[in-house]
């Protein structure tokens, strides 16, 4: 028998693997980091991204440094640390950046917010807008 926590380890493993692939995902999402943009209980769309084409303000989901779990963060720019590119990402309501997260932690972005009763869709004009909207206000 698998226990729970093996299990979302493999449930990450294959939705890494399949937006490698080019699939989209539907992500639930959980925790209140990103308020009130994102909500507990929100569906996100995750797409595979290139990094070189990643925007500040384009939200991003990554891996925890003991790939455990999905963190859905605002990415803020791009460092170099110990000659490596790095990126720094901070959710909306966090005071602080994320520790600095390694290239091939990186999942996908989000392209689409999906609550109850609309979705809010990222990769649109109107999407761009809030983005960086938020970035500047978070």
């Amino acid at each position: 028998m698998i226990n729970e926590e093996a299990l979302k380890e493999i449930t990450l493993d294959v939705k890494k693997k399949a937006i490698d692939d080019g699939y989209e995902i539907i992500w639930p999402t959980r925790g209140g980091s990103m308020s009130p943009l994102l909500k507990t209980n929100n569906r996100i769309v995750v797409v595979k991204c290139d990094i070189d084409r990643l925007m500040p303000g384009d939200i991003i989901l990554y891996t925890s440094r003991d790939n455990k779990r999905a963190i859905a963060h605002r990415f803020i720019k791009k460092i170099r640390v110990n000659g490596k590119f790095m990126f720094l990402a901070k959710g909306d309501s966090a005071f602080n950046y994320d520790a600095p997260v390694a290239m091939d932690a990186i999942v996908g972005r989000i392209v689409k917010i999906k609550r109850q009763r609309f979705a809010i869709y990222l990769n649109t004009s109107l999407g761009r807008f809030i983005n960086i909207l938020t970035l500047i206000l978070s």
